[in-house]
């Protein structure tokens, strides 16, 4: 065969599989790009949720103590009318703690257990409240109040602490 041929014919091949080679890589580069982009965008994404969580949280520790703090003034008639009758902290709670369970549904699965664990302690110290700071029952001091009061509190603080906790370590793997 000439060499002139078998030149042209190397020179083809070599700029046939350059070509392959950057179509090739152009669409790796491409995918990985896209990939990486993707990743960041869901990791803000759930950032933006655990911070919409935890604001939630929030809102139910803070809800929780002032209504601890406003039973030890009521008198049983009007802690009936004012929650037990309409049950308006239940729909609070409830709504606000469905909204934390959908979130983290869809955007942050691996948190289900803690948000089940919270909702759960939130029930326990609401039962508290109930059954211990219930006005004017089974109360003999003021001290004894207090106490209870403070135990509550103490207790909703945990919960939220613990709560909060398990979100700090979701942004801390993401």
């Amino acid at each position: 065969m000439d060499p002139t041929i078998e030149a042209a014919i190397i020179g083809d091949i070599a700029l046939l599989l350059g070509s392959v080679l950057t179509i090739g890589g152009g669409f790796i580069a491409t995918f990985f790009l896209q990939k990486m982009t993707s990743q960041a965008e869901k990791r803000k994404v759930v950032r933006q949720k655990i911070e919409e969580i935890y604001l939630l949280s929030n809102r139910m520790e803070e809800y929780s103590i002032t209504r601890t703090i406003e039973l030890v003034n009521l008198t049983k008639g009007e802690y009936l009318t004012k929650y037990m009758a309409t049950g308006r902290y239940l729909l609070e709670e409830d709504a606000t703690v469905a909204k934390i369970k959908m979130m983290t549904s869809l955007y942050i699965p691996e948190l289900k257990k803690q948000v089940e664990e919270y909702r759960l302690e939130l029930n326990r110290a609401n039962r508290r409240i109930d059954n211990e700071i219930e006005p004017k029952v089974k109360r003999t001091t003021e001290q004894e109040l207090r106490d209870i009061l403070k135990d509550v509190s103490d207790d909703i603080r945990s919960v939220h602490e613990k709560f909060v906790t398990a979100l700090l370590e979701i942004i801390d793997k993401n």
